[in-house]
């Protein structure tokens, strides 16, 4: 049921992300650091870093366990 919830409340803001936010969200939820996402699809860890934080604010998260919550209630994971 509260899988239902999130992919609800959340459908519109993830269809938003763009397509390189949402590859660096499967590969966080996959335990990979900045660096090696950074050198899988060739971006600086800066970079990284400002898609994160571009993905928390779009999504009014804060902890990577929200995340993880929202990309399991994609079935995604």
């Amino acid at each position: 049921m509260e899988a239902r919830r999130l992919v609800k409340d959340y459908q519109l803001i993830f269809n938003q992300l763009t397509k390189q936010e949402k590859e660096i969200i499967l590969l966080v939820v996959h335990g990979n650091t900045s660096f090696q996402i950074g050198e899988q699809l060739r971006i600086t860890c800066n970079t990284i870093e400002t898609h994160c934080k571009s993905i928390n604010r779009k999504l009014a998260i804060d902890s990577p366990y929200q995340l993880v919550r929202i990309i399991q209630a994609f079935d995604l994971v």
